[in-house]
């Protein structure tokens, strides 16, 4: 489940507060079956996070700042890739250390 379906999710069960699976049907117009799987962990369509999206905007006037949390899930991301990319140049240099130190001189 990706972070921005917890958030909204999260924030879902604020406003809602705790509920059959019926009641929630009934808020959403999202079939109870399916409902059952995305709270236990099955991806979002997009269609199903614009209702849940557009309930919390109704009901609250604060809908999740999806915006701001792709952003950080970006840089998290390229934080990552960073490092991943530090620990490659730093493996190179270390190789080519090990193997300069390893040829014989010249004479």
């Amino acid at each position: 489940m990706s972070i921005l379906q917890k958030e909204t999710l999260s924030r879902f069960f604020e406003e809602t507060g705790k509920k059959t699976l019926d009641e929630y049907s009934t808020l959403t117009g999202i079939e109870r079956t399916r409902l059952f799987r995305l709270f236990h962990g099955a991806e979002m369509k997009i269609g199903e996070f614009e209702i849940f999206q557009s309930f919390l905007k109704q009901n609250s006037g604060d809908e999740l700042d999806w915006k701001n949390v792709i952003q950080e899930i970006q840089d998290e991301r390229l934080s990552g890739d960073m490092t991943k990319e530090f620990r490659i140049q730093w493996e190179r240099e270390k190789r080519l250390s090990d193997y300069l130190q390893d040829m014989p001189k010249a004479a």
